[in-house]
């Protein structure tokens, strides 16, 4: 549900504007849905009948790939027994408290720094670095608009739909409280193409992709290409190993990881990259990158 602003002039008409605008969007048929919006993102009809791009065949895989582990993996509470079993417990981040709400605020007493998650979003973090974040109203009000947010309808990424929201608390993964670089392989068929590297995510969010040679691609998708060279991982034929096991029941998986002075860790997984929105510059690669999905 979206919360009408009340302003000295009135009601604001841009809030009234996109709940209505959503609220039609969810009420149409999916596929009719998802060629709006992909429309409206990136500015052209998919082709659903034959989809050659990358962003279409996203597109179909939210239509009709029904695989019951999408849930899963999608899920970063769920997905942690699975990776653990596929690859073992020592890339996966420790899971502080999970639940449905967050418990009494004296029962709150986990170790500084931690980041809270929501475990069906994309972007549903808030880090605690110190005290001073600590905010509980704030993060209380920010928590329970979590928990009612799906993630499914409009964007009709089927993978989330049945997922329960939940609250999830980890220790924050960093190196002197700055987020690491952020590792993400593009797995087609058990076998990594690209790695894209997300680089100061929390200020000038910029990208870069490189190919498992670690050879720079000149592309990127969404944000703004980073221009600079990137020292290749510690553990990158590792990462690209456990990348792979993890694939392996999937037609296409992105899978992501962190490195924190050498040490590896699992991040989580995702089959709609962008929702299959995102704009890849130059163009050309997002049917480059459709042609390895078959």
């Amino acid at each position: 549900m979206h919360e009408f602003i009340l302003t000295d002039n009135g009601i604001n008409m841009k809030s009234i504007t996109r709940a209505a605008y959503y609220y039609v969007i969810n009420c149409l048929p999916p596929r009719m849905a998802i060629t709006i919006l992909y429309i409206r993102r990136l500015g052209r009809v998919p082709n659903l009948k034959n989809p050659k791009d990358f962003s279409e065949k996203v597109q179909m895989s939210k239509l009709y790939d029904r695989n019951s582990l999408m849930s899963v993996c999608a899920d970063k509470i769920l997905v942690k027994k699975y990776v653990k079993e596929l690859i073992g417990d020592r890339y996966v981040i420790p899971t502080i408290w999970s639940g449905k709400e967050l418990p009494v605020r004296g029962a709150r007493l986990w170790s500084l720094p931690y980041v809270i998650k929501a475990n069906h979003l994309s972007g549903g973090n808030y880090f605690v670095r110190s005290e001073n974040d600590l905010k509980w109203a704030a993060i209380e009000a920010l928590t329970e608009r979590w928990l009612s947010t799906s993630y499914s309808p409009h964007k009709h990424e089927w993978a989330y739909e049945n997922i329960e929201p939940k609250i999830l608390i980890e220790p924050y993964i960093s190196r002197d409280h700055v987020l690491p670089l952020d590792y993400k392989l593009f797995v087609w068929k058990g076998i990594t193409h690209y790695i894209q590297v997300d680089v100061d995510r929390e200020n000038s969010h910029k990208r870069c992709f490189y190919d498992p040679d670690w050879q720079k691609c000149n592309f990127s998708l969404e944000y703004p290409l980073y221009e600079g060279e990137i020292e290749p991982p510690k553990n990158l034929g590792k990462m690209i190993s456990l990348a792979e096991a993890l694939s392996a029941e999937f037609d296409f998986l992105r899978c992501d990881f962190y490195e924190v002075n050498g040490v590896l860790f699992f991040g989580e997984m995702t089959f709609y990259p962008d929702s299959g929105f995102g704009r890849f510059i130059p163009r050309e690669w997002d049917r480059r990158l459709g042609d390895l999905w078959e």
